[in-house]
């Protein structure tokens, strides 16, 4: 699953991922207005995001449910306003 997410001044966009438990996910992260992170401790991502580059975290959706991901780089007065939720839905 490849899913293409923007970060900006403060946010995601997607905010809310979704994917299926067990499928191997690929976000491909891109910003322009300024130096980002994006962190999902429960599957060890943890990326810097810098403007005009692309950058790319794989992991396996191995665990059912709902995860906080956020900018772990210090942006700004919104920073702590830069937050998403993974929803990784179980498979029957």
């Amino acid at each position: 699953m490849e899913v293409l997410v923007r970060a900006f001044n403060w946010g995601f966009e997607p905010s809310t991922i979704e994917v299926n438990q067990g499928e191997w996910v690929r976000l491909v992260v891109s910003t322009q207005d300024g130096v980002h992170g994006l962190a999902i401790p429960a599957f060890g991502v943890s990326q810097k995001l810098e403007p005009g580059k692309t950058t790319v975290a794989e992991f396996k959706a191995d665990k059912a449910g709902h995860f906080p991901f956020y900018c772990n780089v210090s942006c700004g007065s919104g920073h702590s306003d830069m937050r998403g939720t993974l929803v990784v839905k179980p498979v029957p």
